[in-house]
């Protein structure tokens, strides 16, 4: 596995350390296996799902005014926006009665590591947004 993970430059910026678990460590190597190739929303869904994520991909939509099809009215800031959508409802915790006052009332996972490979794996002109809901 290390010659695996050597030849595919794994640990990364975005993987950082890996932990020592053979099926995290085959888990990252085969994710980066297999991401080379298109750049499409359904990518970025499967990144998404190899990270043991689901997500869903939400593109912005020019507003319309009236009959006018090409109106913008954001005078095209939001043209190269897009959002990663991630349900991550399974694992998130929350404020119960066991729980200290001094915990917080939602504690949502960290996705560092899949913000880190959308935003490689998205095209440089984009602006990923990777949004829990």
């Amino acid at each position: 596995m290390s010659e695996w993970e050597r030849l595919l430059g794994i640990p990364d910026a975005c993987s950082g350390a890996l932990s020592s678990g053979l099926t995290d460590r085959r888990r990252v190597v085969w994710s980066r296996l297999t991401a080379a190739g298109e750049i499409t929303a359904a990518t970025m869904v499967r990144i998404a799902e190899d990270l043991g994520y689901t997500a869903q991909v939400v593109e912005h939509r020019q507003a319309q005014a009236g009959a006018i099809p090409g109106l913008d009215t954001s005078a095209g800031r939001w043209r190269h926006v897009w959002w990663l959508r991630v349900d991550a409802s399974s694992q998130i915790r929350r404020f119960d009665t066991l729980s200290d006052v001094t915990e917080s009332l939602v504690e949502y996972p960290p996705v560092t590591e899949l913000e880190c490979r959308i935003r490689a794996a998205s095209p440089a002109h984009t602006y990923p947004v990777v949004e829990i809901v």
